[in-house]
């Protein structure tokens, strides 16, 4: 990242966050901040539970409730990355 004038900038990466983001009744800021994080890996794979939390500057158990939360009110899909092994 570079700085110019005061303002950090990074020249490789940009995207969008809609701003009916910041509209939704009773979205937490860890809620948001989860999102706006998500955003950066539209179209390719999904980051950890890690990286989330590490990226959004919360800790990985407020990263969960997070989720939840988005989940809960319809605003992220979670998919697993993988299925268990069954036990027969």
């Amino acid at each position: 990242m570079e700085q110019e004038t005061g303002i950090l900038y990074d020249s490789e990466y940009w995207f969008a966050i809609p701003d009916s983001i910041f509209k939704v009744p009773d979205l937490s800021i860890a809620a948001q901040m989860i999102y706006i994080v998500l955003k950066k890996y539209v179209g390719g794979v999904g980051p950890s539970l890690q990286t989330l939390a590490d990226e959004s500057r919360i800790s990985v158990n407020t990263a969960k409730r997070a989720v939840r939360e988005l989940t809960k009110k319809k605003l992220l899909h979670v998919e697993a990355r993988f299925i268990p092994e069954l036990d027969i």
